[in-house]
């Protein structure tokens, strides 16, 4: 009996699988392993140069204003007209009028007062007038004395001639006093009196006119001071801006009755802003600071550092520039910090790139240009580890720990005194572990070093080696 078809195909698809398999198990490609050398660290490092290194001084501070008044009127009155800019935000320039008071009354106040001036000054022409006339009188009264005078002389003379006649014809007898002219005599005595008086009295008015006259020029002088009082008061029915600035709160309005007391409205000046920062004692060695001695002299030229001022509004950063133009007198009692004072010039001014204005109150951040250290070897921040060490790679390709110094060290660098010099390799790969001695592969600057090479070199001939074996 003949097998059916059928009872031979399951075996004939078992031995070609079987087949396939044994020709795929015998030429599976031989995987290439290279040996790798873990005996090598491989690490960043860069060189130790000599560079100059400017030193930045971080604060912080909050904006104010150069000058921050309320504005009070010096005279009373009502409100008559308000300006456009005078409204809570609204920017003004020195010199603009702000506020006009109803100026009437004291418009007449002026006319009076001057009336006043001219009536003191006729008065003082008047007097200098009198001081002409008085001389005029002093010339007559004496001359109305030397004719009393010499009328008195006659008088005595012809009474003196009368007795001689008489007892020439009536010798032994007694004249009456009609013959002697004793009444004549006496009128002349009285008349001679009268002009001495009168000469007397001119004289001592004479002298009392520099005195009225004075007088007079001290009421004309005071009537000039009135006068210009009552000016000034006119001048002051216009509430003029003091300085250029921006208005913070308004208190009246058009119409509103306002005496001195009144407080018209708060402003600041905006021709430029001051921010107090502080600085430490540390700090402090690191910058030169405007300052002044007393009884110095003021210096022409004043250092005047830069500053750089930062402030996050939103998700944007913005900077302003700005000067260090004064530090503060004092130390802070309860911060032992000195307080610096930076400026910043048109802060509510537009630049080209839109910048916002830096108003008052904003909080920002401020790096001080502090001293420039000259040929300095500076190493990042990073590199440093715990006790003040770091790693430096030898001509060997070795690590060597190093004890350092720094005088100064922000966030990212620090600037070394002592422990390294220029030329040294520096590893700036942070290693939890490090031993003396220990071999590495460095790649300094960005190069790798020739123990990196031959790494690779020495991994690649281990694998031709084991390549050519598994030929033979």
């Amino acid at each position: 009996m003949k097998p059916k078809p059928n009872f031979f195909l399951p075996l004939i698809i078992v031995a070609a699988g079987a087949g396939i398999a044994y020709l795929l198990i015998k030429n599976t490609p031989k995987q290439k392993r290279h040996k790798s050398d873990t005996s090598l660290l491989t690490i960043e490092a860069i060189t130790l140069k000599l560079q100059d290194y400017q030193i930045v001084l971080k604060s912080r501070g909050t904006v104010k204003p150069r000058i921050a008044t309320t504005l009070f009127p010096e005279i009373s009155g009502r409100i008559v007209i308000v300006s456009e800019n005078f409204k809570e935000g609204r920017f003004f320039d020195e010199g603009e009028v702000l506020l006009q008071i109803d100026d009437r009354n004291y418009q007449a106040a002026v006319k009076i007062a001057n009336s006043e001036l001219i009536s003191a000054r006729l008065l003082l022409e008047q007097e200098k007038v009198n001081v002409t006339n008085f001389e005029t009188q002093i010339i007559m009264a004496e001359s109305s004395f030397e004719q009393a005078k010499l009328t008195f002389k006659e008088e005595a003379a012809r009474g003196e001639q009368a007795m001689v006649d008489w007892e020439r014809v009536h010798p032994g007898s007694k004249p009456d006093e009609l013959v002697l002219r004793k009444p004549q005599l006496a009128a002349a005595r009285a008349a001679l009196a009268a002009a001495e008086a009168s000469l007397i009295q001119n004289k001592r008015n004479r002298e009392l006119r520099p005195h009225q006259i004075a007088a007079a020029e001290a009421q004309v002088e005071a009537a000039k001071a009135r006068l210009e009082e009552k000016k000034l008061d006119l001048e002051r029915t216009r509430i003029i801006a003091p300085f250029t600035g921006i208005i913070l709160t308004k208190n009246v309005d058009i119409g509103q009755y306002i005496t001195q007391n009144t407080a018209l409205a708060d402003i600041y000046a905006v021709d430029y802003v001051e921010i107090r920062l502080p600085l430490s004692n540390q700090q402090l060695g690191f910058i030169d600071l405007p300052g002044q001695y007393r009884s110095q002299e003021r210096q022409k030229t004043v250092s005047q550092p830069s500053v750089t001022l930062t402030s996050t509004l939103g998700l944007k950063k913005y900077k302003w520039g700005g000067k260090i133009i004064r530090s503060e007198g004092a130390f802070d009692t309860e911060s032992r910090q000195l307080f610096v004072v930076a400026k910043v010039d048109n802060p509510y001014g537009r630049d080209k790139n839109d910048r916002p204005p830096l108003k008052i109150g904003q909080f920002v951040e401020a790096e001080i240009s502090g001293m420039v250290a000259k040929n300095a070897i500076v190493i990042p921040r990073t590199s440093v580890r715990t006790g003040n060490e770091v790693l430096i790679v030898t001509e060997d390709n070795t690590l060597l720990r190093r004890a350092i110094k720094s005088f100064w060290s922000d966030a990212e660098n620090m600037v070394i005194s002592e422990g390294l010099s220029d030329g040294e390799i520096l590893c700036i790969t942070p290693l939890n572990f490090a031993v003396d001695g220990v071999s590495v592969a460095a790649t300094v600057d960005g190069i790798q070093t020739e123990n990196s090479d031959q790494s690779g070199m020495n991994s690649d001939k281990n694998s031709d080696h084991k390549k050519g074996s598994g030929k033979k």
